[in-house]
């Protein structure tokens, strides 16, 4: 139906077959990312309907909005789909949207975004020259838009691209205001100011010559999806077709970057786009330059955000080129602890963990220099690094040794400290802790019978015996040991913690019966 004779068929009967497609190839209603692409085998009937779509229905945004953001889900989830958009002529679907639908936020946005994916992970082939240079000759040419804007000019949800300009100048002048409103904090960071760049050509604060990426962000520039899409698209033609960017262009995105992180603080989609954006643009002399209140603000960003593993990815490698020397000075216990914590949380993640781990391992190693230089070593700290080292030691074995270097040298320093090894045992009750809380349970395991066999009248060793017999998935004997601690402890609140473990003891061992009997079923 979307072949040859599809454009005679009328304008009503092209939306139909567009969303009747978009259905069908749409595996019982479920959404694109939740798609599998091995066991479908229909990606390539879903990525000829959703760019036919956008060819059949000129006029449309709505259709435009679902076309684009089936392939973003798309090739946001299957990279590898990215050349076989390419191949059916997406990207020159998608520059014609984003010049018609300049109004639209929802097109601006996905458009951009699927250009940067296009061409991040794309044969090579996305040019993506149109998004920062205006094309004066393809803008002229395109009779097909200018006919269908002059059918109802004031209905028609079309618009040039000369005319959506005119229309950001007019209605959207606060835009300027928004792009000479930087602080100059920020401004200390950007290699040049727009103001001195604007006038090599390229882009100006005035509109002239800039192509459709910088016509998004002046026309839609409080739109947080607009500007998060922009940044990355520009981070991609930084990384991949540099050439093409402009210094001024560069220099505008940026300090437009640094106003809207600062104002968008809890958008996962914004600080991440901008912290990869400030990675690829500033160098790193700049960013070692860089006063301690810009990053202080990256900080706050992957503080906000350790959920996202895109904020913590980009910003983490962000404050790795800026250097030890200077985001230390945000407090080395705290940043290590953090990025310690992050590692753990996105343990599962294929790239994070290998990206921070060596940027932690580099960064205790400056700390310890920096101890050993001013001849400063005590219990606290070296349990601090402990922990450090031991949340972020999942799958790493070297990182584990070194958890376990730092412990045992606390445990060491606090027997030299106290004669009567009651500190010291209390130390080892913490350090089982931290490792089953990191997923290490047979060492939290072994600790916590050392402390048993040190001292059995003491009830929170039995505790801990528990906690971690409880994550190797030992019920009974987790059980017997907190039923111990149970009788052994005379506080109130310690006799709740206890209880919460022992039913966490018993839906094990109930879960593990449950199974039994399926098994002799």
């Amino acid at each position: 139906i979307l072949g040859k004779n599809s454009a005679a068929m009328p304008l009503s009967t092209r939306k139909a077959v567009a969303v009747a497609g978009k259905r069908v190839a749409s595996p019982r209603g479920v959404a694109p990312a939740q798609w599998k692409s091995a066991d479908i085998g229909r990606d390539d009937l879903v990525i000829q309907g959703a760019i036919s779509s956008m060819w059949l229905n000129a006029r449309d945004v709505k259709v435009h909005i679902e076309a684009l953001q089936t392939l973003v889900d798309l090739v946001s989830t299957h990279k590898f789909l990215a050349t076989d958009v390419l191949k059916h002529e997406a990207a020159p679907a998608v520059l014609r949207a984003l010049q018609r639908f300049m109004q639209s936020k929802e097109v601006q946005g996905l458009g951009l975004r699927l250009m940067g994916l296009l061409a991040e992970f794309g044969d090579g082939s996305c040019d993506l020259t149109r998004l920062v240079r205006d094309d004066d000759d393809y803008s002229s040419s395109s009779s097909d838009t200018a006919d269908v804007a002059s059918e109802d000019p004031e209905h028609s949800p079309v618009y040039t691209y000369h005319n959506s300009l005119m229309i950001a100048k007019k209605n959207f002048g606060r835009s300027n205001a928004f792009l000479e409103d930087i602080s100059e904090d920020s401004q200390r960071l950007s290699t040049s100011s727009s103001r001195s760049s604007s006038s090599k050509g390229g882009v100006t604060l005035d509109g002239e010559g800039e192509g459709l990426m910088l016509s998004a962000v002046r026309y839609h520039s409080h739109n947080i999806h607009v500007l998060a899409s922009a940044f990355y698209v520009t981070s991609i033609m930084l990384e991949r077709q540099p050439e093409i960017v402009e210094e001024s262009v560069r220099d505008t995105m940026v300090l437009i970057m640094l106003k809207a992180m600062d104002k968008a603080r809890f958008s996962d989609e914004l600080q991440a786009d901008g912290c990869r954006l400030l990675l690829v643009t500033l160098p790193e002399c700049v960013l070692r330059g860089a006063d301690l209140h810009a990053l202080e603000g990256v900080f706050l960003a992957l503080k906000l955000h350790h959920h996202c593993v895109q904020v913590q990815l980009h910003g983490w490698k962000l404050l790795a080129k800026a250097g030890w020397t200077a985001v230390s000075h945000l407090g080395s216990i705290p940043l290590l602890e953090l990025l310690s914590e992050a590692i753990f949380m996105h343990r599962e993640d294929e790239v994070f963990p290998a990206v921070a781990g060596p940027i932690l391992m580099h960064w205790i190693d400056q700390e310890k220099q920096c101890h050993h230089h001013h001849r400063k070593t005590d219990m606290e700290w070296l349990e601090h690094l402990g922990y450090i080292a031991n949340m972020a030691s999942y799958g790493n074995e070297v990182i584990e040794k070194l958890a376990d270097q730092f412990f045992d040298e606390a445990y060491c320093y606090a027997l030299s400290m106290h004669d009567n090894g009651a500190q010291a045992t209390a130390m080892l009750s913490k350090h089982s802790f931290y490792y089953a809380s990191a997923l290490r349970f047979q060492k939290a395991h072994d600790m916590a019978l050392h402390i048993t066999q040190m001292d059995g009248e003491w009830a929170t060793g039995w505790l801990r015996l528990g906690q971690a017999l409880i994550g190797l998935r030992c019920g009974e004997e987790a059980l017997a040991a907190l039923t111990w601690a149970l009788k052994l402890e005379a506080s109130r609140e310690k006799k709740q913690e206890i209880q919460i473990s022992i039913q966490k003891a018993l839906e094990l061992m109930a879960s593990s019966y449950g199974k039994a009997d399926v098994k002799a079923h």
